[in-house]
C-alpha cells in the first residue's frame, strides 16, 4: 500500500514537471547588437508561448556579461503586422541583482496581457543600455 501511494506520488509529480515544460516555450532571437556588446542573450523562453487576451506572460531569459554592469534601462517594443502597439521601459535591476556580475546569469518577468490584444504574431525588439547611455545587447524575437 505504501509502495501504491509512492508510485502514485512520483507520476504527479512527473505530470506536473512535464506540463510546466509544455507551457514554457523556447523562442528564436535574433540579435540587433553591434559587434562587441557586453551582453549576449542566449535563450528566451516565454509561457503560454502564444498571446491569448487577458493572461500574464512569463518570460525567462538566459544570457551572459562580458564584464560587471551596475545597471541599465531595457527598452521593448512590441510590433503587431509591422504595427508598433506599445514601447515600454524598465530598469533592469527590477528583474536582476544589480550589480550583475560578469558571466552567466538568468532573469525572469511576467506582464500582464490586455483583454483587447489581438491574436497573432508579435515582435518585440529590446535594446539594453547602460545608465550613461551605451547600448550593452540588441535583440529581437517573435512569438
Amino acid at each position: 500500500k505504501k509502495m501504491f501511494k509512492t508510485i502514485l506520488l512520483l507520476a504527479a509529480l512527473t505530470t506536473l514537471i512535464f506540463a510546466q515544460q509544455i507551457q514554457e516555450q523556447e523562442v528564436k532571437v535574433t540579435d540587433c547588437s553591434r559587434a562587441g556588446q557586453t551582453f549576449k542573450i542566449n535563450k528566451i523562453f516565454l509561457s503560454p508561448a502564444t498571446i491569448k487576451p487577458g493572461v500574464t506572460l512569463s518570460q525567462r531569459t538566459l544570457g551572459s556579461s562580458t564584464r560587471n554592469v551596475p545597471g541599465g534601462i531595457l527598452t521593448t517594443e512590441v510590433f503587431f503586422r509591422g504595427v508598433r502597439m506599445t514601447t515600454r521601459r524598465f530598469n533592469i535591476c527590477d528583474f536582476q541583482s544589480c550589480p550583475i556580475q560578469a558571466g552567466d546569469w538568468v532573469s525572469r518577468s511576467s506582464e500582464p496581457i490586455t483583454s483587447w490584444a489581438f491574436r497573432g504574431d508579435y515582435t518585440t525588439k529590446s535594446t539594453i543600455r547602460s545608465a550613461d547611455g551605451v547600448e550593452l545587447v540588441c535583440y529581437e524575437f517573435t512569438f
